[in-house]
Formats: C-alpha cells, structure tokens, sequence
C-alpha cells in the first residue's frame, strides 16, 4: 500500500477496516487531496465521504480530484456563524481558526492573511450530509481548536466506527465527553489519537492499537513511491533512446516510425523488472528475443503494462528478424549521444530501477 497521511494514519485504518471497496469517511480539515491526505487511500479504492476545508485553494484541488466526495468551503466550530481564518500562503497545512496558534505561526516567521469563513457545526454537517449512512471513520485536524469542533458533538445520534484527532496525549474535556459517550481510546502515535466505539471495540480495537512500521505493515511512503516513478520516467527515457538506436540500426525505415514503439518498449521495461531480468540490461540485451516477445503482446494482455504495446506488434515482428549493421552511422539522433553513451545511461538507470522495485516488492 502507498500512505498518502502525514504519519501513516491511513495505514493503521486499512490495517483495522480491511481492503474493502466502499466505506464512508467524515475529513475535518482535509488539506490537499493527496498529499498529507488521511483519505486518498481508501477514495482510490471507491470509498467516498466529506471532506471540510476553510482554505480556498486546497479546496479547488479536492473539487478537482474529489468527484465523488461531498467538498464544504467552510470551517468547523461550536456554532453556526462566521470567523476569522488566518491564512498561511507558504505554509497552508498550518492555517487556523485560532488567533494563539496564528501568533505562533507568525513568531516563526510566517506571514498570515486575515478571512471571513462562513463556520457550521459538527452536528450540522452530518445531519445534512452523513444522515443514516454508517461513517467508519472521523478524522479532526483543526490545528488546536478539537473543543471547539468536538466538545458539543452529539456522540449519541452521530456514532463514527472510528475517531481521529490530531492532538496532545493528555486528557482534554472534549475526550472526556467522547469516551462518556462510548469510545475508547486506544493509541496515541506521536501525532494523533485514536478512538473506537465501543461496539466495534473487539473488532476493530486490537489493529487499532499500535502506530504503522514500514517493516510490519509493507507500506511506501507516497514522496517514496513519486521518486521511484520519477526514477522510472527517467530510466523510461534513457532506455527509450537506446531502443530507437537500436531499432534503426535492425533496418527501421525513419526515427518517426520506430520512436513511439521504443518508448512503448521502454515504458514496460522502466515497470517491469522480470522483463528486464529475462532478456538483459542494455548492451546485454537479447534484442531478438525482446522484439519477438514485444510482438506477442495480444497473447499476454492479462499482463501488466503489456497494453501500451498493442499497437506496435507487427513493427516488433518485423525488426525481430533483423540484424545490426555494422558499423552503420545513426544519422536521425542527435550525434552527441551516441550508442555508448545511452547504453551506460540506459544500464545504470535499469539497474537503480530494478533494486527500487525489489525493495517495495
């Protein structure tokens, strides 16, 4: 699984609520809809809920990535009204409602902007928006204001499987109030706490009762999984090249014809490490043998990547059957980079790929 939360939160939920393909989530204080997101594993399984954010530009992003999910431009607190927002440009994770935690910002160097944010409650929003639906899990990051979003929640009508708070360890009233009201607590993770409903408790409780270890719980951090795709994209590249050089060299009648095929080629080969291992890095290449099981990609379409393919299998067939000429100049690339240069480019960028997907194997 790839975490999308800031602490893996998202992790110890799928580790509790299972991989299931529908479920119904409650986000007070969404922020963006990927990065730093509680929410954006289980959306990409076919999950949908409501996400609650003041700040106007992350908004936009969850209208835009959000089709699915009920998005709210507006701020959480113990009534109905309007506040002050206090906006952070360069560090909008770290915009509030509250005006200590806007002076602490700004004691950091931050500049803040002052906006009327139309404010419901808590209440409101699930009777309007969650109604009889089954929620199976609040998360509440309001960046100190919990008692204000929490300390008059009707924990009896509106009951969340499970509860996500980013706070302090210690005790708050508005703990207090949920744990009267049928919840438990059950881990702390140096970020959040976390809460089941009692009635859940003995089902839920136990995966709910240590924080998420990359070595327990085989997940990728996402800024890991973009850099191994990144990585990728610029093995893709390198090896693209080389497949063109070696394409024209086999008999290919112009750069145009074979480029859009060696890409495809490179594209499968920068995802799929047992092709790779099958038929060699670059300058070992079985290039026969990798043409001709390119050109077979139809009898293979349950395969990953193999798609991307399809449209390429008679080229693949035909050049299979050729032969490298000796010698031959390639006059349709650019002369700077030669066949030895994309090789040790294409081998090297093959190889740090590899091992990546191995890891996360």
């Amino acid at each position: 699984m790839i975490s999308y939360a800031q602490n893996a939160e998202d992790v110890v939920l799928a580790r509790a609520l299972g991989e299931r393909a529908d479920g119904f989530y409650v986000d007070v204080g969404a922020n963006d809809p990927t990065q730093d997101s509680v929410t954006r594993h289980f959306y990409d399984r076919g999950w949908r809920g409501v996400n609650i954010e003041p700040q106007t530009t992350c908004f936009s992003s969850l209208q835009a990535a959000r089709a699915r999910d009920i998005n709210l431009n507006i701020g959480v607190g113990s009534s109905a009204g309007r506040l002050t927002f206090y906006f952070v440009p360069d560090a909008q994770a770290m915009s509030t409602f509250s005006s200590e935690h806007a002076d602490l910002v700004r004691s950091l160097g931050y500049h803040t902007e002052k906006r009327d944010v139309e404010v419901r409650t808590l209440d409101e929003v699930f009777a309007e928006h969650v109604g009889e639906r089954t929620v199976d899990f609040l998360k509440v990051d309001v960046e100190g204001l919990e008692e204000d979003v929490l300390g008059k929640f009707d924990w009896a009508t509106w009951r969340p499987r499970i509860v996500v708070v980013e706070s302090y360890p210690e005790v708050s009233p508005w703990e207090e109030q949920l744990v009267a009201g049928g919840y438990v607590r059950t881990l702390w993770d140096g970020i959040n706490l976390f809460f089941v409903r009692q009635e859940d408790a003995a089902e839920l409780g136990p995966a709910l009762r240590r924080p998420a270890t990359i070595v327990l719980d085989r997940y990728d951090p996402w800024l890991y999984a973009e850099q191994v795709a990144q990585a990728g994209d610029r093995m893709a590249a390198a090896v693209g090249e080389y497949l063109v050089l070696v394409l024209l060299d086999r008999g290919a009648h112009s750069e145009s014809e074979v480029r859009p095929a060696a890409a495809a080629l490179a594209h499968v080969l920068s995802r799929r490490s047992d092709v790779v291992e099958h038929f060699g890095v670059p300058s070992e290449t079985d290039v026969s043998g990798l043409l001709t099981w390119a050109s077979r990609a139809s009898e293979r379409t349950g395969e990953p990547h193999v798609e991307s393919l399809l449209p390429y299998e008679s080229l693949y067939r035909r050049l299979s059957a050729g032969r490298p000429a000796p010698g031959r100049p390639s006059r349709t690339v650019d002369p700077a980079a030669s066949v030895s240069t994309w090789l040790r480019l294409a081998k090297a960028a093959l190889i740090r790929h590899a091992r990546a997907l191995r890891r996360r194997a």
